[in-house]
Parts: structure tokens; C-alpha cells; sequence
């Protein structure tokens, strides 16, 4: 007739602030301790989902492409510099054998 309360209760957590303060400075005092509690916080960590993998390599892409992108000016810049000057040369080299 009855159904059961199936939504899970939250237990008392009955520690002050000061008191976790000070658990995790002894924590911190002896290595093993330290070690096992940063060994607990990952674990408990989300795991990086498969989308935000995918958009970390589509942004590394995209840098490398507007690296890409800079070099290509500057050899463009070259170039023109370079066509700039065999241009010159040409006309020296024309009033020379004219």
C-alpha cells in the first residue's frame, strides 16, 4: 500500500570548519597521510568528458593553423620582396645591355 522513500537521506556532518583545518594540516605533516588523501581527492575528480577532449584538440588544430597562417604571410612578404628586387635587377640589367 505503501511505497518506501527511496531517495537516499544526507547523513549529519557533525565537524566544524576549524577541525577539517586542522585534520589536513596533520594530514599534511606526514607524507603517507598526504599521499593517500591526494590519492582519495582523485579519485573523486570528474573525468574529463569525450566532447571537451574533442574541443581541446580542435583548439590545439586551430593554433596551430594561425601559426601556419603567420608563416605563410611572412614568406608572402618575402616573396614580394623578392619579385621586388628581380624586378630592379631587371631593369639595371636592361639599361646596361641597351
Amino acid at each position: 500500500m505503501f511505497k518506501r522513500n527511496k531517495t537516499p537521506q544526507r547523513k549529519e556532518f557533525n565537524f566544524t570548519t576549524e577541525k577539517i583545518f586542522e585534520d589536513i594540516e596533520i594530514i599534511k605533516q606526514d607524507v603517507n597521510q598526504k599521499n593517500k588523501l591526494y590519492l582519495c581527492l582523485d579519485d573523486k575528480l570528474p573525468t574529463v568528458e569525450k566532447q571537451f577532449l574533442n574541443i581541446q584538440e580542435f583548439l590545439k588544430g586551430s593554433d596551430k593553423l594561425e601559426d601556419t597562417a603567420e608563416t605563410l604571410q611572412e614568406l608572402i612578404a618575402k616573396l614580394e620582396n623578392l619579385k621586388h628586387d628581380i624586378l630592379e635587377h631587371k631593369k639595371i640589367i636592361e639599361k646596361l645591355v641597351s
